[in-house]
């Protein structure tokens, strides 16, 4: 008896871990993202940024989002950041979402 309630205890834990895991912030989008991606390298003074080895152009009013603030520092992104991000004409960044490190977007495997 005492077995099968720890195992129900863990495994409870384990899906509340892993639900609280992709829980985001109310700024980010329900929908998603237009591409997530690794940041290779970011270039900000000559306005470039590289995610998974395409280089893309930073809006001159991109917007960063991080986890804890709407609206932060381009500084916060880094390479190695994984990021969400939305573009227009498929080659300049408009908007960026800090993701955490542990993000697995829905519907993807």
């Amino acid at each position: 008896m005492f077995k099968r309630l720890l195992s129900v205890m863990v495994l409870s834990f384990a899906l509340a871990g892993v639900a609280s895991a992709q829980t985001l912030p109310a700024h980010y989008p329900d929908g998603g993202f237009d591409d997530i991606g690794r940041v290779d390298g970011i270039h900000v003074d000559k306005g470039t940024i590289v995610i998974n080895d395409m280089s893309y152009t930073l809006s001159a009013s991109l917007v960063v989002n991080s986890l804890s603030s709407a609206k932060d520092s381009i500084l916060r992104v880094r390479e190695g950041s994984l990021i969400g991000y939305k573009t227009i004409g498929g080659r300049t960044v408009t908007e960026i979402w800090l993701l955490p490190k542990n993000y697995k977007p829905r519907g993807r495997r």
